[in-house]
């Protein structure tokens, strides 16, 4: 299948890593979005961040596609950000051992020859196992837990706190690619050559 070229209104080295092993044309663009939280409603959240962040992306482009992606991490009914210091960190991994938590990805593609626009939510559960806080301190200490919302990444020694993951496995990394492909591969976005 031929697809379009993207820009990738995202900084986010995961997500680039992604694209790039799912064999995707693609560019890293700036966006001047910040993004916000609305309390209790995830598929909000990251619909309405990752629309603005294709509104707000820097593309001079006449052809190809705009993708704009937000994550979150939903636990216990809230949206969990970063956390603020290494101490954080391990208090908040510490309250998710051997409960289940949300991770949600909305994605938004802007076509620039037909300005029409695709936008879905990837939602998959997270599955924590039953472990100590001595697990956590040592993740913590063998891992960046400042950049990423939840304060883990399953990508990145993963196993230590993670018992399953039930849906998408890329969305937990950071981007739906099996959901990102399939729009873009929609009659929605027709190519022109």
């Amino acid at each position: 299948m031929n697809l379009p070229f993207i820009f990738l209104a995202s900084q986010s080295a995961r997500r680039q890593q992604l694209l790039k092993a799912a064999g995707l044309r693609f560019r890293v663009v700036k966006s001047s979005f910040q993004e916000r939280h609305f309390v209790g409603k995830p598929r909000q959240t990251v619909l309405w961040n990752a629309k603005g962040k294709v509104r707000r992306a820097r593309v001079k482009a006449k052809t190809g596609i705009i993708l704009g992606a937000d994550t979150i991490v939903y636990f216990e009914g809230k949206i969990v950000g970063k956390p603020k210091n290494h101490q954080h960190a391990i208090r908040m991994i510490w309250r998710y051992a051997g409960k289940p938590q949300w991770v949600y990805t909305g994605l938004a593609l802007f076509n620039l020859e037909s300005r029409k626009w695709a936008t879905a939510v990837v939602k998959s559960k997270v599955i924590m196992k039953k472990y100590d806080e001595n697990v956590v301190k040592k993740y913590v200490a063998k891992t960046n837990p400042l950049d990423k919302a939840g304060g883990y990444a399953v990508q990145e020694r993963g196993d230590r706190l993670i018992e399953k993951v039930i849906g998408s496995y890329t969305n937990v990394v950071g981007l739906p690619v099996e959901k990102v492909k399939a729009l873009l591969g929609k009659s929605f976005f027709p190519l022109t050559r």
